[in-house]
């Protein structure tokens, strides 16, 4: 995990802690204090890592809770503003731009840097 994705996940985890709600044993968190990603289902349940910090990581797509996952977690409101072609005269279309430069880096920064854009972190 490089320095700027886990930037954006502090930044993210009020967000991140709403829409996931509990722990759940298949999720993944981030040990800051080790530096190292670790599953919830090997920590005691009062709390992931050494630190307790609590850094989550929600997976990019999650197959079986969608609503957990980055994807799931961009509204649909977006997804449509950065799948609109850039030649469109709609006003709404200024998010083109952003979205080309956004969707440069790999999938996981990208869904990242998208929800950091939307919840203006």
């Amino acid at each position: 995990m490089t320095d700027e994705q886990l930037d954006m996940i502090k930044r993210l985890q009020p967000f991140f802690n709403e829409k996931m709600g509990r722990w759940q044993e298949i999720d993944e968190g981030y040990c800051v204090e080790h530096k190292q990603i670790y599953y919830y289902a090997v920590w005691p349940d009062d709390g992931p890592c050494c630190d307790r910090e609590g850094v989550r990581i929600p997976k990019p797509i999650d197959w079986q809770n969608p609503e957990r996952g980055l994807w799931g977690m961009i509204d649909s409101e977006w997804r449509q503003l950065i799948s609109r072609p850039t030649n469109a005269t709609d006003s709404r279309c200024r998010y083109s731009d952003n979205a080309r430069e956004i969707f440069a880096d790999d999938p996981f920064t990208a869904l990242l840097k998208t929800l950091c854009h939307q919840e203006k972190v």
